[in-house]
């Protein structure tokens, strides 16, 4: 044969029609089904290997998995289909949600998926023996149905296995000699590699059609109503290993199926670079920034970070499982996110994920690390949050698009962005690069008090101990709760590594009782004497904050809280930092906040008012109160009011007590509001380090240890149940139209909390208290509106009543998707 023409389009070479019709395909790349099998087993089980030297078990559930993910496809249904999508000519595809049937009015409601039917065959044709226990067997189970998310469906006639087998029971004895067939072949594979992992199927042929009643698919995360810590850590475990077998399969499947010649393909060259980090110059670049501060710091500030760092790589390195993560406990001013970067050139970091509980401390983070005082050349710091995506590098920030999320050196980002790893089927590959990476967790004790994301938090914790000296994990916090470290992450408190604090300042630690019935928070109509002064006025609420701005127009303060639209929120940081950063102007007296502002703001004040609440919470608001120790002769004033019930009787009838035990945070602030008032001096200031001492102390005394005890069992039932009502098994949904405007989508269920659209009508007032409700909104995010607010706050009731009116239906976030602002 010669060739006769040519073309600069990719043509179909047209098959013949019997080798056609007698081939098992898995997909329009004309993979042989065999073929395809084995090779995503045999590369699922080299990512688990690589990750997870020493989980061999793990890594051959992964291989079942692999070779068993598809075998569904042998569906008649299925290979017809995939039959006339051959004849057409379709070549290609997005592999990113795998292969399924799609032709005219075809829907899934009354025909399983292929990913139901090779769960229902492996659960017929195999039993534990193939695994090796109960156990990996259910966590392949889990990974062969959970491949793919489910299909939206009216109907739940697929929640058993029973009900699935019957759709297909009348081509179950000719898909069990193809099957026999496929085995021997995906076995013949095996040995050309030198691979020691026969797939085995059942010998008895009699008990090959019987299910167990009731049987029915499997959960995609496990939790049951808490009992112990015990029986809460063994869940965990079993949820993170189902998490790192469902991501090992789905990238290796996504791998090869994009393989044009899968029979000469050496499966070893493409095994996931992500499984380790490519080569970078991060910890050249790292080791330029420490030895500007070496040369131009203090000594012996460097000299006690340096040991810091060393200690917490020794952890890293030490290889324990049990033992493997590091914690740094840093106070208020130390430079924890340089001994964090030292940690990482001292463990050989090639790339960071750095996380945050926050947006707001990922913005500042982000700012902090592309100073040049940091890394601002030869280093893509990125962040990733659902409001930016964007990567800074040599100065030049630019957008990312969906194909360069995580791909920087350092991406800073949220939680929640890696939980979606394990959630959802978004970015679902990119758990493996996490796996891979170093990670520092940033105000970690935050995630304690998020309900759900505490207990997918230490998901994540146990998927990176199994890595043992590879963990490369660093949790930090100058408050890391020591009971929520050992009892709730299960690791040794001889891995808390503390720095004493710098700042040498004395604070007196002030409580002022107050009425509570009628109760109206002291921090509303708390008014402030400037006298040279800047105070930080912070509550547990946004709303008390926002109503002492109003109440307090004529001060010159500025009003920070988490209820504001991106562009509002960007210029307010600006103004804080300009005003109480280091070295700041100044301008402002007065900063009146929520609790958005107590963690990772690297901002100062000279005097401090706020509530009670938790220890750690108490500590975090300290840290802004000179927080560069500049202010050491005079004596810092921290007030904290607490309600006179409470302070006297240790009741919870005040509003503020309510509110703290709905954040789970009444006994442990009550029984440390109860060791401060014993332990602190009647009259002369303390020491900040002797504050983080009795911090410690407290951790170490039984009677305020049950106390604790309380709230973080009321956290961890409280986070369950929130899991089990609002996390929803990943589904795919038809695809709709995006808006042509963009913007962000809400979520129909978040675990941060319920996702509300708001479209603000626009209101005038005038010199006379007048105001008319124009009939306008403000349409796009960008846009702002300068109202001059009076006392009178019930002319906003007249307002929502005339939205109400023209506008009496509230959508859902499944039906609307436009960009909109949130107030």
């Amino acid at each position: 044969m010669v060739p006769v023409h040519y073309s600069k389009n990719k043509m179909l070479i047209k098959y013949k029609e019997n080798e056609s019709s007698n081939s098992i395909f898995a997909n329009t790349k004309r993979q042989e089904l065999n073929r395809h099998l084995f090779s995503v087993g045999y590369l699922s089980y080299r990512i688990v290997e690589q990750l997870f030297p020493q989980q061999e078990p793990l890594a051959r559930a992964a291989y079942v998995s692999g070779v068993w993910h598809d075998m569904g496809k042998i569906d008649p249904q299925f290979q017809d289909w995939l039959q006339r999508k051959l004849k057409e000519g379709i070549t290609e595809e997005s592999f990113e949600d795998g292969v399924h049937i799609d032709r005219g009015k075809f829907d899934f409601e009354e025909h399983p998926t292929h990913n139901e039917i090779s769960l229902v065959l492996f659960h017929l044709l195999t039993d534990y023996n193939a695994v090796g226990n109960k156990t990996l067997y259910e966590f392949c189970e889990h990974v062969i149905y959970w491949h793919h998310p489910k299909p939206y469906r009216k109907k739940n006639n697929f929640e058993k296995l029973e009900g699935i087998f019957y759709a297909f029971k009348n081509h179950f004895d000719s898909m069990t000699e193809k099957i026999k067939k496929i085995i021997d072949q995906v076995n013949s594979q095996a040995k050309k590699y030198n691979f020691g992992h026969n797939i085995a199927l059942k010998a008895d042929k009699s008990i090959c059609k019987e299910l167990p009643k009731n049987a029915h698919v499997p959960s995609y995360k496990d939790f049951s109503d808490f009992t112990d810590y015990e029986r809460y850590k063994y869940q965990v475990l079993e949820n993170s290993k189902n998490s790192i077998l469902r991501s090992a399969v789905i990238s290796a499947d996504k791998i090869i199926s994009q393989v044009e010649d899968l029979e000469s393909c050496n499966l070893d060259t493409l095994i996931d670079p992500r499984t380790r980090p490519q080569e970078s110059n991060l910890r050249e670049k790292i080791k330029e920034c420490l030895e500007r501060f070496n040369s131009s710091g203090d000594k012996e500030r460097n000299i006690r970070q340096k040991e810091a760092a060393v200690t917490l790589a020794h952890i890293s390195n030490s290889g324990n499982l049990e033992d493997s993560i590091a914690v740094l406990k840093g106070p208020a001013g130390c430079g924890k996110t340089k001994i964090a970067l030292e940690w990482a050139f001292n463990t050989r970091a090639q790339k960071i994920f750095w996380v945050c509980p926050r947006v707001q401390i990922c913005e500042g983070l982000y700012k902090e690390l592309g100073s040049k005082q940091y890394l601002a050349q030869g280093v893509k710091i990125e962040l990733l949050t659902s409001e930016f995506q964007k990567i800074t590098y040599d100065g030049q920030e630019t957008d990312t698009g969906d194909s360069e999320k995580f791909s920087g050196d350092i991406v800073i980002t949220t939680i929640d962005q890696i939980i979606n790893m394990v959630t959802t089927h978004q970015q679902v590959s990119a758990f493996i690069n996490f796996l891979s990476s170093h990670v520092v967790f940033d105000e970690f004790h935050e995630l304690i008090k998020i309900l759900g994301i505490n207990v997918l938090f230490a998901e994540l914790i146990e998927a990176k101990k199994m890595r043992g000296k590879e963990a490369n994990t660093l949790l930090v916090s100058a408050t890391p709760n020591p009971y929520f470290v050992k009892e709730f992450l299960g690791i040794h408190q001889d891995c808390i590594i503390g720095i004493e604090t710098f700042n040498r300042s004395s604070y007196k630690i002030t409580f002022r009782s107050y009425k509570d019935n009628p109760e109206v928070s002291p921090l509303i109509s708390e008014e402030h004497q400037p006298n040279g002064k800047t105070t930080f006025i912070i509550t547990n609420t946004a709303l008390d904050a926002q109503l002492g701005f109003i109440q307090h127009l004529n001060e010159n303060a500025l009003l920070i809280h988490s209820n504001l639209t991106n562009l509002d929120r960007s210029k307010i940081f600006k103004d804080i930092y300009r005003a109480f950063g280091q070295d700041g102007t100044r301008e402002y007296d007065i900063l009146r906040a929520g609790p958005i502002i107590q963690a990772s703001f690297n901002i100062t004040c000279d005097h401090m008012i706020t509530e009670l609440s938790s220890p750690e919470n108490f500590l975090q608001r300290l840290g802004r109160l000179n927080r560069f120790g500049l202010n050491n002769n005079n004596i810092n004033t921290y007030i904290v009011h607490i309600p006179y019930s409470l302070y006297e009787k240790e009741k919870a009838s005040s509003s503020c007590a309510r509110w703290l035990k709905k954040c789970c945070d009444f006994h442990a602030a009550k029984a440390w509001l109860q060791f401060l008032k014993k332990k602190l001096p009647d009259d002369n200031g303390v020491m900040l380090q002797q504050l983080y001492e009795l911090y410690k102390e407290f951790y170490e005394d039984e009677k305020s240890l049950k106390q604790v005890e309380e709230d973080l069992k009321q956290v961890l039932k409280e986070g369950i149940t929130q899991l089990k009502n609002k996390l929803y098994d990943p589904i795919r949904l038809p695809r709709v139209k995006k808006h042509k405007n963009g913007g962000i989508k809400l979520k129909a269920s978040s675990l941060r909390g319920d996702s509300v659209y708001v479209q603000m009508a626009i209101m005038e007032y005038d010199e006379n208290g007048n105001n008319p409700i124009l009939n306008q909104y403000i349409c796009q995010e960008e846009a702002t509106v300068i109202m001059s607010l009076d006392k009178n706050k019930e002319d906003f009731q007249d307002c929502l009543s005339f939205m109400y009116k023209k506008h009496e239906k509230i959508l859902t976030a499944r039906e609307k998707n436009t960009k909109s602002p949130r107030c």
